[in-house]
């Protein structure tokens, strides 16, 4: 059994001409590992696309004389090769690196396939400090198209395109709306079935020949994935598939993961660009919302206002945001009794309103959060059982409806109509004592 597994690996490491660890990061296809004869010089070298070299773990101690990156089409590393420049697109001598990622661009005109070899070269004294020689069959990652979705009439498209490890396009994409809860979905597995996952993106319309930019979710790229489906959940069935290749030589993504992750047990994605991660203990539970918000927006959660449905309509909600005024998260306390600001009408006031000037009491109390390489994280804690008339209670014996938006605050620091909503009901399990969490990576 072992010797199999290791044959198999072998095999795909030789069709990918790529010895990149498979669990690791994503860095393009391995050109090699650059020979190292002086000054300290050692790294991967790696080709994002035609035009870009990535070093990873590029070392050299900055001691050379008169030393550049440096590429040739013909023969060995000499004097008549060309300066690459360096990762500010600067032809200075180069200074010390330690164990850097260093992203070079070739001058206009020149492309890796038709390089014979890349060296860190000293000019004065002609010496090649380390390189790394490219086949001459070598293919940099590029582009790929993968062929059409195939399957029920409802659905067409042109030949899918895979643009990088986690950008796809769908030509020309057309669906008739005939299905009853439908998603862009992708997964594992010889075909589609109910154990893949959305990619974040609606599906609640027509399309009628739309390119359509998708995204994989949490740092995934097509090398985690075998398909991509119109999958309607409604009726546990793909409407139409196309099937992603093994091996795809494409680009890198240009999408880095933030180092965010919640310390409470439980965690829903609520969005690609939003999450709700809670705890309950004894009488209260804590909430933190962590979402990539643009500056000066909020994000709202909270109950919903239907027990059989989320509904913004009555809903008892938290809006959280951070305030760059005054140096602190905030998560102040409101209810929704219509889907519009705040306004004093017929003698009361009506909208999404602060239970404060509902004449009630803000039931939220902020623990921390801030905002940190573009994301915002807000944590407060509230009763489960609500304290006045017009807050909801916080149901921990089955399945509780939750809403959640994202949206600007205006000049004063209320929130307004929403760019971000929910398009179908969340139930969540809040009393589950065993963790639970679909939460995935943010990509910046």
């Amino acid at each position: 059994m072992h010797v199999k597994w290791i044959v198999i690996i072998l095999a795909i490491i030789v069709q990918n001409g790529s010895t990149q660890d498979e669990e690791g990061p994503y860095w393009g296809k391995l050109i090699g590992k650059l020979n190292s004869y002086h000054h300290q010089v050692s790294g991967d070298v790696y080709a994002v696309n035609e035009r870009t070299i990535l070093l990873v773990n590029f070392n050299y101690d900055g001691t050379g004389d008169d030393t550049f990156f440096w590429a040739g089409d013909s023969g060995r590393p000499g004097p008549q090769g060309f300066i690459v420049p360096d990762q500010h697109g600067k032809t200075n001598i180069l200074e010390r690196y330690y164990n850097e990622e260093v992203l070079l661009t070739l001058p206009e005109g020149k492309r890796i396939s038709r390089l014979k070899w890349f060296a860190v070269y000293d000019v004065a004294s002609q010496n090649a400090f380390g390189d790394v020689f490219i086949p001459d069959d070598f293919e940099a990652p590029a582009e790929r198209a993968i062929g059409p979705l195939v399957g029920d009439k409802a659905v067409s498209s042109q030949s899918v395109k895979v643009l990088d490890a986690s950008t796809i396009v769908i030509p020309e994409f057309k669906y008739d709306g005939s299905g009853t809860e439908v998603y862009f979905w992708t997964g594992v597995g010889p075909q589609p079935s109910p154990r893949g996952y959305q990619i974040p993106e609606s599906m609640a319309r027509k399309y009628t020949g739309e390119d359509i930019r998708l995204e994989l979710p949490g740092g995934k790229t097509v090398n985690d994935i075998k398909w991509i489906s119109i999958w309607d959940a409604g009726s546990s069935r793909s409407l139409a598939t196309v099937l992603v290749p093994a091996g795809l030589s494409v680009p890198p993504s240009t999408k880095r993961i933030h180092p965010y992750r919640s310390s409470l047990p439980h965690c829903k994605q609520l969005h690609r660009d939003l999450q709700v991660s809670w705890e309950v203990f004894g009488s209260q539970i804590t909430v933190e919302l962590a979402g990539k918000l643009e500056s000066n927006e909020y994000m709202a959660f909270g109950i919903s206002g239907s027990g059989a449905a989320s509904a913004m309509q009555g809903a008892d909600v938290a809006v959280a945001s951070y305030s760059a005024a005054l140096q602190r998260p905030l998560a102040a306390d409101y209810n929704v009794s219509a889907q519009a600001q705040c306004i004093y009408v017929l003698g009361r006031w009506q909208g999404v309103c602060r239970d404060e000037r509902l004449g009630g009491v803000d039931d939220n109390q902020v623990l921390g959060g801030g905002v940190a390489d573009g994301l915002t994280r807000v944590t407060y804690r509230r009763a489960l059982q609500p304290a006045e008339a017009m807050d909801l209670p916080w149901r921990t014996d089955g399945p509780q409806y939750v809403v959640w938006a994202v949206g600007p605050l205006d000049y004063v620091g209320e929130p307004g109509y929403h760019r971000l909503y929910p398009r179908h009901d969340i139930p969540l399990q809040l009393g589950s004592t065993k963790p639970q969490s679909d939460c995935y990576n943010f990509t910046m």
